[in-house]
């Protein structure tokens, strides 16, 4: 967690707002299919269960945008922590003194930072 920059921790709580606003989405599409039955079991006009599933398909829409939003905020928080992650990594093995050089060989420096 503490590799994690200010800017990660914005991009993680605007991920789980569009999880949430996803969720919410859902269960709105829910109840309006539920209205839509509804309309089709009473004999309802057919601009009501034009209406309801114009709404139904623009939640499902917003949920899609959503689920795109945050699968891409997730792989930028990712990547920005695999990146800082290797360059700690990289600076650690730079800053090594000589005395600890010897004691590595190069193949098992490769292998420990990658």
């Amino acid at each position: 967690m503490k590799r994690l920059q200010m800017i990660d921790w914005l991009y993680l709580l605007l991920g789980i707002f569009f999880i949430v606003l996803q969720i919410f989405l859902d269960f709105k599409s829910i109840d309006y299919t539920r209205d839509i039955t509804t309309s089709i079991q009473t004999e309802g006009s057919i601009w009501q269960i034009l209406k309801n599933g114009g709404y139904m398909l623009g939640c499902s829409l917003l949920s899609m945008v959503g689920a795109v939003f945050c699968g891409y905020l997730f792989a930028l928080i990712s990547a920005r922590f695999s990146r800082n992650l290797r360059l700690e990594i990289y600076l650690k093995v730079q800053n090594l003194s000589m005395a600890d050089v010897k004691n590595f060989s190069a193949s098992s420096l490769i292998t420990r930072t990658t």
